[in-house]
């Protein structure tokens, strides 16, 4: 429904102010906040028509109004300001990224750190999809008489290590040869390409050379399945219970989703590129309803990942919306760098 301008400007001076004191906002302090003359008498039918409407509930009966789910979401779909973070607050994100652009997995957990840190929320940061991955290259380090570690390094940036033991010596002219062989049959293959089934290529290295690699070729393998997992990191879980909020079952269900790996990510990537925001999320994940979710999807060439944070619906939408859109940005612009991806 299309609200008048008064009923607008009414609502959003209690929503604003609702997220400023987080208390019932009553008509004189909206009168006092809003930029036309109008009695409190009027501003006080308004109000009950917003509440009929659906956009503002009535805690008590002689309290304020606050916004309800339904009003927090015309707010932000259609009334929200798009603020624009200080330099300061840039230099800020700027610097703490550059400090932790030395590889693609770092600087998406030091994202998350400092996403968290500047929100006061929970932050969720995962990387592009990787269903596209090949082998870029495999290198194998002796850690010991019978040990070694496998190290795949992909060509979206990611690299996986796994340790594997056989039951003979290990050495420098074995590993070489593993080296040479693993790559011989599998750089530049995708990831996705590498199953059991596949190692068949092996067979014609030779039975004896075959046995020999099957510790290998078994690390490989889990390190392929592991690289095309989406990497997600989470942080500021503490938050949450630092938040007055949000009541302890609420809390509770938090945190049930964000072990949910699969329906975190299915969040972060329901929507297209930009910004999205989700008020009272029971219908994203059961539970949710006392909380809002702020998504920022990013691109890296071709590809794109995602940002978000998750607390109670009494958030400071334009304040937060920003500084999840410009760290998504910067985390984007990193990961192109860092992948030598020419855009």
């Amino acid at each position: 429904m299309n609200l008048d301008d008064r009923k607008r400007k009414i609502l959003c001076v209690i929503i604003e102010k609702y997220i400023e004191l987080g208390v019932p906002i009553g008509s004189k302090t909206v009168c006092s906040a809003l930029d036309i003359s109008v009695s409190s008498a009027t501003v006080r039918n308004e109000m009950a028509e917003l509440s009929l409407l659906g956009y503002l509930t009535q805690p008590h009966a002689s309290a304020g109004r606050v916004p309800s789910y339904s009003g927090y979401r015309l707010y932000v779909s259609r009334f929200a300001k798009e603020r624009r973070l200080s330099d300061e607050e840039k230099s800020l994100i700027d610097g703490v990224l550059y400090g932790a652009a030395d590889d693609p997995e770092h600087l998406l957990k030091r994202a998350a750190s400092l996403l968290a840190d500047i929100t006061d929320s929970t932050a969720m940061v995962a990387a592009p999809p990787n269903d596209e991955a090949r082998v870029k290259d495999i290198r194998f380090i002796i850690t010991g008489k019978r040990n070694a570690m496998l190290i795949l390094m992909t060509t979206t940036g990611m690299v996986q290590n796994r340790l594997f033991r056989c039951d003979y010596d290990i050495t420098d002219e074995l590993i070489g040869a593993f080296e040479n062989l693993i790559n011989e049959k599998f750089k530049g293959k995708h990831l996705k390409d590498l199953k059991p089934a596949s190692m068949s290529a092996l067979a014609a290295m030779g039975s004896d050379m075959f046995l020999l690699m099957s510790p290998v070729l078994s690390a490989l393998i889990e390190a392929a399945r592991e690289a095309l997992e989406i990497h997600l990191d989470i942080a500021g879980e503490s938050n949450l219970l630092k938040d007055s909020e949000l009541k302890s079952s609420d809390v509770v269900e938090v945190f049930n989703f964000l072990r949910d790996k699969r329906s975190v990510l299915e969040v972060l990537f329901s929507r297209e590129r930009g910004i999205n925001v989700f008020v009272g999320g029971s219908d994203l994940y059961p539970g949710l309803e006392a909380t809002s979710i702020i998504v920022s999807r990013y691109g890296v060439g071709n590809r794109s990942g995602a940002v978000g944070i998750i607390g109670p619906t009494r958030l400071d939408y334009e304040e937060l919306t920003a500084k999840v859109k410009y760290l998504s940005g910067e985390v984007g612009r990193w990961l192109e760098r860092i992948l030598e991806i020419d855009v």
